[in-house]
């Protein structure tokens, strides 16, 4: 037979009794249940403790908390610990995204830290394709009971220097030459800092002083248009030798470009625009440049003493690219110009200043 003081045991908890109970309610909605109101202060007391890191940072609830006297089963009552713990930890809330230009399910995925079965199930009915300005839901971490804490600090930050730019007509766009270096400054910033359980929310700066002022920077920008770097069907003349021998019949046969004469060394440029096709020492042509312009066009510039770009590089109008020189079978220091067309040389001079 059972006694009678563990069958009233047994009894009992079966039966939730009702109970006494202060409640704290976030955002009126109730979180958790103490036996006493002492019991309910101390929790909200220790919670805030727990951001007090100084004592000048002010610190508070960033929602509407009350404590409210009620009746609840026994089962629900916590005591200062628990209940601490449920404040403290995060839940989950829905919230609304607008689609953006070029999002996708999957990107939204990876921005929010979801997956993208989370999101289908939270949007019943909606399928992969989504439009911009369409609303779905979210779901998203939330403190249970956010805490708001406001710091004034102190700390140094670098302050940039300015750039003081000079024109330069004889570089190209985009191009910059630092004549005197910058220096970075540092000041000290005074600012009011608001966070929301440990995580910053707003910074208000409200004072800075100088501790070493910038130095500005001085640059000669390129002012120059950036010719082409493809084929405008227009070219330059490749140097400025004396012409010593055209395109044409030359010693019974056909002399497939013009001679450029002049002394070893001297500059040679791309005629036009275009990506260097080969360069490398190819025959009677001695040290050989191709340029394939993209358009029909390749630029030939032979018996050179230095190549000065590469295979697979891609050049512009005017950028040098060799030197004049006497290598392969050469009469004597020149450059050989040849424009082909399709293949097939055609005569330089009709094209140059095209």
């Amino acid at each position: 037979i059972t006694k009678y003081n563990v069958l009233t045991k047994n009894i009992r908890e079966m039966i939730d009794l009702s109970v006494a109970a202060y409640n704290i309610f976030v955002n009126d909605e109730m979180v958790c249940s103490l036996e006493s109101q002492e019991a309910a202060d101390n929790t909200l007391n220790t919670l805030k403790k727990t951001y007090q890191t100084k004592p000048e940072v002010k610190v508070d609830f960033a929602c509407d908390v009350k404590v409210e006297k009620g009746y609840v089963s026994q089962s629900q009552l916590r005591n200062v610990e628990q209940a601490v713990k449920l404040l403290a930890q995060d839940k989950q809330a829905v919230k609304n995204y607008t689609v953006q230009d070029k999002d996708t399910l999957w990107s939204i995925s990876v921005q929010q830290g979801l997956n993208v079965e989370s999101i289908l199930t939270l949007n019943p009915g909606m399928s992969d394709s989504i439009l911009p300005g369409q609303i779905i839901k979210l779901s998203a971490a939330q403190p249970t009971l956010p805490v708001k804490t406001i710091e004034k600090v102190v700390y140094e930050e670098n302050v940039a220097f300015e750039v003081n730019a000079i024109e330069n007509a004889d570089a190209y766009l985009g191009n910059r030459e630092v004549i005197e270096q910058g220096q970075t400054g540092k000041q000290q910033v005074e600012a009011e800092v608001t966070k929301i359980n440990g995580k910053e929310i707003q910074k208000n700066v409200l004072q800075t002083a100088m501790i070493t002022p910038p130095k500005a920077q001085t640059e000669k920008v390129g002012i120059k248009p950036v010719p082409t770097r493809t084929g405008s069907g227009s070219f330059i003349r490749p140097s400025y030798g004396n012409v010593s021998s055209r395109f044409g019949r030359r010693w019974g046969n056909t002399h497939t470009g013009l001679d450029l004469a002049g002394p070893i060394g001297s500059p040679v440029e791309a005629s036009d625009g275009g990506i260097v096709q080969s360069a490398s020492y190819e025959g009677g042509f001695g040290r050989l440049i191709k340029i394939n312009h993209e358009n029909g066009f390749v630029t030939y510039y032979a018996h050179l003493s230095s190549i000065d770009v590469k295979q697979g590089q891609r050049v512009i109008k005017g950028q040098n690219i060799g030197k004049v020189g006497n290598s392969g079978n050469s009469t004597g220091p020149h450059l050989h110009f040849e424009v082909r067309k399709d293949g097939t040389p055609v005569d330089p001079e009709k094209y140059l200043g095209r």
